[in-house]
């Protein structure tokens, strides 16, 4: 008898464990797929965000030589430009350059800034352009309004053609050049 009770007090305790484990079971693995499943969908959120920003955000150098009055090279321009959010409706470009002679006297520096996009791009074998607004610093204080053509070409050079009129013709008859980096 004494061991029919222990036998019974076994099986009582063995079938508790069992039916037990099954409800710490279906937690755990409860748990572990919503962990799974949530580091998943932090990984494609991830890449789906880094592919359109590096799409979408630019920067580079600027290397340009512009022509004088008479047409021909005269300065040396020299700085850093970048852009965020091109594919958006409200893209914003900067480029700060300082422009010395080809003697390298005269040294000063422009900043283009406040870019108001016109319209939608445009791309075409050349590039794809972005028509707008900047304000442009010169000697005599920002000019605003300043009508302005950005193009980025697809093996990464960029070209800036700012307003003759409202600039003074200060950068030359040609665009100002740099490249994506």
């Amino acid at each position: 008898m004494i061991n029919s009770k222990t036998n019974s007090h076994s099986e009582i305790k063995s079938k508790a464990f069992s039916k037990n484990k099954y409800l710490l079971i279906i937690p755990i693995g409860l748990f572990l797929l919503l962990t799974i499943g949530l580091a998943s969908v932090n990984v494609i959120y991830a890449q789906t965000n880094s592919t359109q920003s590096s799409a979408s955000n630019k920067q580079g150098t600027i290397t340009s030589v512009q022509n004088g009055p008479d047409g021909k090279a005269a300065w040396n321009l020299a700085g850093n430009w970048n852009s965020t959010g091109l594919n958006s409706k409200t893209p914003t470009f900067n480029a700060h350059f300082s422009m010395a002679k080809l003697d390298g006297s005269s040294k000063h520096s422009h900043t283009i800034s406040n870019f108001k996009i016109a319209g939608n791009p445009v791309t075409n074998a050349t590039g794809t352009a972005y028509k707008g607004t900047t304000t442009v610093t010169m000697k005599e204080g920002p000019v605003n309004n300043v009508p302005t053509t950005i193009v980025i070409s697809p093996k990464g050079d960029l070209s800036i053609t700012l307003d003759p009129k409202l600039t003074s013709n200060h950068f030359g008859n040609t665009p100002i050049k740099g490249k994506t980096a």
